[in-house]
């Protein structure tokens, strides 16, 4: 099986026989929408109004022929710089960790990692980056994205459920089958907690190793396609609420979600780690300031910080306009971009 001549530059996948065959046996596969701004899924029924009816994810060969589709069907705005992609959902059943390098222009940060985790499947990402496959698991409250460098800015995602990778097949290192890199993955974690200090944890960390410890979504496949099922049958003028902004956003923006549990690694500032969150939810809540205040207010952003009120609630301007007000305000000229896709209901 081997891409379409054309239009090539609407695929990000470029060589899907080279995607290990165990990961294509496995019936976790989707399509998404590849933007600046995220990867959202077109399907199983996904948002921007694509006709799936599907009730679950897709087989490779199945979720391949509906991104060529898709692709060739002019749906994807390549002038703006869309592309569509086959993505693999990591979930609690399967035996894989994904690692997603992120913002790496030191060399030997990469090759560091690609030679730790050499038993591992690893390729080219989407940002030009790469990202690894190994056989592991991780303490369910560890995944999420870590300072890799103090130096530049470098990043390194961590999951192994609950998250899709978008796959290209531009192999940098595969061993076949994928290899065991449990020892490995322990010690990338203590040395990246151990860096990362700051991050704020509300969840006791279960045991490391062995099988993968159940999430609340227990069914990830199942309960995935509901909620695409339940988001396609509404109308995309409805206005949604906050929690399902929210858990929209979380669940296809990594960045987001990074952000929205407090974590500020590669911000100078914490105004600037403000700012990009207000920025992203200028883009998931379509420009509504009354929902992206009442979005920003529930993530840990929010909150006194040892002052006698909160920050976002401090008055800055003789008008009354407050830290938020602005904020919010700058957000929304900042990112001119609406999300267009359903979201997930809950």
């Amino acid at each position: 099986m081997s891409a379409p001549a054309e239009p090539a530059d609407r695929y990000v996948v470029t060589n899907p026989d080279r995607i290990p065959v165990e990961l294509r046996e496995r019936k976790e596969w989707l399509v998404a929408r590849v933007t600046e701004n995220g990867k959202p899924p077109l399907a199983p029924n996904g948002g921007d109004s694509w006709n799936d009816t599907s009730q679950s994810l897709l087989e490779f060969d199945d979720a391949y022929e509906l991104t060529c589709e898709i692709a060739q069907s002019g749906r994807i705005d390549t002038d703006a710089g869309e592309r569509v992609a086959l993505a693999y959902r990591l979930t609690a059943g399967d035996p894989y960790t994904g690692i997603d390098i992120d913002d790496i222009e030191d060399i030997t940060l990469v090759s560091g990692l690609i030679e730790k985790f050499s038993t591992g499947y690893i390729e080219k990402s989407v940002s030009e980056n790469a990202h690894i496959i190994v056989r592991a698991s991780i303490p369910e409250v560890t995944g999420g994205k870590y300072s890799l460098s103090d130096v530049d800015g470098a990043t390194v995602e961590l999951y192994d459920r609950n998250r899709y990778l978008v796959f290209t097949g531009d192999v940098v290192r595969s061993a076949l089958p994928i290899g065991d890199g449990q020892e490995e993955m322990d010690a990338l974690v203590d040395e990246l907690t151990a860096k990362n200090q700051s991050r704020r944890r509300t969840h006791s960390s279960p045991t490391r190793g062995g099988p993968k410890q159940t999430s609340s979504i227990t069914d990830i496949g199942k309960r995935s396609a509901r909620w695409y099922a339940q988001g396609s049958t509404r109308s995309s003028t409805d206005r949604p609420t906050a929690d399902e902004v929210v858990a929209t956003a979380r669940e296809y923006d990594h960045g987001f979600d990074s952000l929205w549990r407090g974590q500020t690694s590669g911000y100078e500032t914490q105004s600037n780690a403000d700012m990009a969150l207000a920025t992203k939810l200028a883009f998931w809540c379509k420009g509504d300031e009354s929902l992206m205040d009442e979005c920003f207010r529930q993530s840990d952003f929010y909150g006194c910080r040892g002052q006698e009120i909160p920050k976002w609630d401090a008055v800055r301007k003789s008008s009354g306009d407050t830290y938020g007000d602005l904020t919010l305000r700058e957000a929304r000229r900042l990112n001119a971009g609406r999300y267009q896709g359903s979201y997930l209901r809950q």
